[in-house]
């Protein structure tokens, strides 16, 4: 899941880095156009390339910024998640394996965090899908670069939800041990 993760930050650096770009390079270039005519990119074309130089590295900081930034909220859920699941492990092995009251509140931790994780996953494939459209805009046609897209985007959504069906299976036979020695903990008191 943390290698999941670490691509999608990464997509969305990438993206946020060419959206910064050219929507940086759209507004300067259209001003210079309102402003002057088509000849003065001819004309000037150092300060046209020393634009494009400080536009490229404001794009670039921004993808850095978005790789760095943006995952901390995810991240510490994800955090939270593995610290909850941990605990339950230490805390199993501790009492080997008879159930307690905090490893049934770890438990019900982990029923209220997994789904949001899940939900967060189903965006992820999406992502994936404008990242190769994205890449493939330019070289192909875009109906072509469209069908590119849905395809990555279709490809990753299967085998996210092929993962996710092998997780919940593991999942509920997780949960009827759970619910079996809750019963037996519950009958021994």
């Amino acid at each position: 899941m943390r290698g999941r993760r670490k691509q999608v930050k990464l997509a969305t650096a990438f993206l946020t880095t060419l959206l910064v770009f050219f929507g940086f390079a759209a507004f300067t270039f259209g001003y210079i156009l309102t402003q002057y005519s088509f000849s003065f990119f001819s004309l000037h074309p150092s300060i046209i390339l020393t634009l494009l130089a400080l536009i490229g590295i404001a794009s670039i900081l921004s993808g850095v910024v978005s790789y760095f930034g943006l995952g901390r909220k995810q991240d510490a859920r994800l955090d939270e998640l593995a610290g909850a699941i941990n605990e339950i492990k230490k805390r199993n092995s501790e009492n080997h394996g008879a159930m307690t009251a905090d490893v049934l509140s770890f438990a019900e931790k982990i029923i209220t965090l997994l789904p949001e994780l899940v939900r967060k996953r189903n965006q992820d494939s999406f992502l994936f899908g404008i990242v190769a459209f994205v890449l493939t805009v330019l070289p192909a046609k875009p109906p072509l670069a469209l069908l590119i897209g849905v395809l990555v985007w279709l490809f990753f959504r299967y085998e996210m939800n092929k993962d996710y069906e092998k997780e919940v299976a593991k999942f509920e036979e997780q949960r009827q041990i759970f619910e079996r020695r809750k019963q037996e903990f519950l009958e021994t008191l």
